[in-house]
């Protein structure tokens, strides 16, 4: 009993069962599973066992590999990078010249008072903000780039390593250590 799982579907009439009002005993006689299998699902507030979630890279990824097997997808994705690297040009400009207006308003702050020119300061915040803000576009695209870049390396690495194994026998393979030659 302890070896044979129970299928989500089989979770499911669990929890429908016990919302029901069946005892956790009647209901573990019928499945292949234990009372306190069951107890212990219920404190997690469902019988059920949530289904694997989906990460959005990994559906980033998936979407990425289908699209990249696509020919014609394959250009309009080139299109579009080429339009968010011009984006993120331009956004990276606004926010140097927004950052340089910035560090000029600084010399209008009163060094011995700084809280006379609490309107300058304000100003020099709300600039500051823009020019992070006008600054992320550009920001987050390189960040995307890096982690492609990334992910790519590592899946070549994982795939040589798969082919490594395979080569090899598997992962129980037999290993063959260095040959020794004697010499006369």
């Amino acid at each position: 009993m302890s070896n044979v799982k129970v299928s989500l579907r089989q979770w499911r009439e669990i929890d429908a069962r016990i919302a029901k009002g069946d005892s956790v005993r009647s209901v573990a006689k019928d499945y292949p599973i234990t009372e306190g299998a069951i107890r212990c699902r219920a404190k997690k507030g469902s019988a059920a066992p949530n289904p694997k979630k989906t990460t959005a890279a990994e559906v980033s990824a998936a979407i990425v590999a289908h699209v990249e097997r696509m020919p014609a997808a394959q250009e309009d994705m080139e299109a579009i990078r080429s339009s968010l690297i011009s984006a993120a040009r331009s956004s990276a400009a606004t926010a140097q010249k927004l950052a340089a207006i910035a560090a000029k308003q600084v010399e209008l702050v009163d060094k011995i008072d700084p809280m006379n020119t609490a309107e300058v300061l304000q100003g020099i915040g709300a600039l500051t903000k823009l020019s992070n803000d006008a600054g992320a576009v550009g920001m987050a695209f390189l960040s995307a780039e890096r982690k492609a870049a990334v992910s790519e390396k590592t899946g070549k690495k994982e795939q040589q390593d798969d082919a490594a194994k395979k080569a090899a026998g598997g992962k129980y393979g037999v290993r063959q250590g260095p040959r020794l030659v004697a010499s006369k």
